[in-house]
C-alpha cells in the first residue's frame, strides 16, 4: 500500500467513525424516554461529529495532503477542542439525569458545568497570541508549555463523571439503580484513563475511538433501560420485575424478603369519567409515590401490568402489613397534594419469598390474593 492510499484508508475509517455516531443516534432517539434527553444526545452526536471533521482536518494537514495555513489551522484547532469538550459536557448531561441529579435539568445551573467550554475557548484564544498553550511553527502546530492545563480543563468532565458516580454508588440503596450507576462509572474510567494517555503520549490519539465507544455505551445503556422500563410511568417492567426476583432469590434465607403486590381501586371509573388522559396521570402518581418510597427504603418497584404494581424489599425492622399501610398512606398523600378530583387509593397484599418455597408466579398468585380479598373488605367497608 503506498502512503497516499494509507491516507486515505485512514480518511475512510474517520468517515466511518461520523457514519457510525449518526446511526448510533437514529437508533438511540427512538428509545429516549424524554425530549430533553433526546436533545441532549443529539447535541452530544453534533459535537462528536464535529471534532471527527476537525480531526480530519487536522490529519489531512499533518500528512501534507494539503497546509491549511496558520489561521486555517488556528481555527481547526478551536473547533479540535471545542467539539470535543462539548461532546464530554453533553454525555455528563446525560449520565446525571440518568442518576437523579436534578441540578441538570435548569438551564441557568447549566452554565455553571458549561465553564471548562468556556476556558477552552479563552486558551485557544490566548493561544493565538502568545506561544504558551500552541503555536504555529512551519506548517504544522507545535504544543506549547501551558497545553497540559488545556488538557487538564477539556478532560474535566469524565473524572467529575467518576466521582459523581462513584458517590451514588456509595449513597444508592436500590440494587439496581445501584448496578447501573456502577455501570456509568466503569464507562467513565476509559476517557479518564485516555486522557492520562494522551498527556504523557501527545502523539497518542485516542479520543476519537474512546468519544466514539463512550457514545455505544450510552446507546447499550439507553437500550437496556427501554427494555426494562415501563414506557409510561418509568418504573421497572414485569421482565425486569421476574430478572431482579431471581437475582435476589440466592439471599432469601439471610434476609426478610417480601413481594407486595397493588391494584388501584375503581381505576377502570377514572378512565371512564375523566377520560384515558387522566387515567394515565392517575397511574404516574402511583408510581411518584411508590418512587419515594423506593428511596426511602430501598425497594425494587415495578409497574406489573394495567393498573397493578409490585414492590419486592427486605423488611428487617417492620412488618410487612406497616409497610403495605405505608405505600397506600404515600399514594393517598400523593393524590391529595396533586388535588385530583377523585378519590385515589390501592389495594396491597403481600407473600414471603422463601429460598425453597414458591415460584416467582405462585408467590404473584399469593399475594394477588391477599390483594383481592382486601379490595373486596374495603368496597364491603363504603357500603
Amino acid at each position: 500500500m503506498t502512503e497516499i492510499q494509507y491516507y486515505f484508508s485512514d480518511l475512510g475509517l474517520k468517515a466511518f467513525y461520523i457514519a457510525m455516531a449518526l446511526l448510533i443516534f437514529w437508533n438511540i432517539s427512538q428509545k429516549m424516554v424524554t425530549q430533553w434527553e433526546k436533545l441532549i444526545f443529539r447535541k452530544a452526536i453534533v459535537c462528536y461529529t464535529g471534532f471527527i471533521v476537525a480531526d480530519v482536518l487536522w490529519y489531512i494537514n499533518d500528512t501534507n495532503l494539503h497546509h491549511w495555513g496558520p489561521k486555517g489551522m488556528y481555527l481547526i484547532a478551536v473547533l479540535y477542542a471545542m467539539f470535543q469538550v462539548g461532546c464530554n459536557y453533553n454525555i455528563l448531561l446525560l449520565c446525571m439525569a440518568r442518576m437523579k441529579y436534578g441540578f441538570v435539568l435548569k438551564r441557568s445551573r447549566r452554565l455553571v458545568l458549561m465553564s471548562p467550554v468556556l476556558v477552552v475557548f479563552l486558551l485557544h484564544l490566548l493561544s493565538m497570541n502568545s506561544r504558551e498553550i500552541i503555536y504555529y511553527s512551519g506548517n504544522y502546530m507545535e504544543i506549547g508549555d501551558g497545553y497540559v492545563i488545556m488538557q487538564i480543563v477539556s478532560g474535566i468532565y469524565m473524572p467529575l463523571l467518576f466521582i459523581l458516580a462513584a458517590s451514588k454508588v456509595k449513597s444508592e440503596k436500590n440494587p439496581v439503580v445501584r448496578k447501573e450507576d456502577r455501570n456509568i462509572m466503569i464507562f467513565s474510567f476509559f476517557p479518564c484513563m485516555c486522557y492520562v494517555a494522551e498527556y504523557f503520549f501527545t502523539w497518542a490519539t485516542m479520543k476519537p475511538y474512546v468519544l466514539l465507544g463512550c457514545i455505544v455505551w450510552l446507546f447499550l445503556l439507553f437500550q437496556n433501560r427501554g427494555l426494562n422500563t415501563d414506557f409510561l410511568t418509568g418504573l421497572n417492567n414485569r421482565v425486569r420485575l421476574e430478572m431482579y426476583f431471581h437475582e435476589i432469590s440466592g439471599v432469601f434465607e439471610e434476609k426478610c424478603y417480601y413481594i407486595f403486590m397493588m391494584d388501584m381501586n375503581d381505576f377502570k371509573s377514572i378512565n371512564d369519567n375523566y377520560g384515558h388522559v387522566e387515567g394515565d396521570r392517575a397511574l404516574m402518581l402511583v408510581a411518584q409515590a411508590l418512587r419515594e418510597i423506593a428511596g426511602r427504603t430501598g425497594c425494587f418497584v415495578a409497574r406489573y401490568g394495567g393498573d397493578e404494581f409490585a414492590v419486592i424489599c427486605t423488611l428487617e425492622d417492620m412488618d410487612p402489613e406497616r409497610f403495605g399501610q405505608m405505600i397506600m398512606t404515600g399514594v393517598a398523600q400523593e393524590a391529595e397534594k396533586e388535588g385530583v378530583p377523585y378519590p385515589l387509593s390501592i389495594s396491597v397484599g403481600y407473600a414471603r419469598c422463601l429460598k425453597d418455597g414458591h415460584t416467582f408466579r405462585q408467590l404473584i398468585d399469593i399475594a394477588d390474593e391477599m390483594m383481592y380479598q382486601n379490595k373486596k373488605r374495603a368496597k364491603e367497608n363504603k357500603k
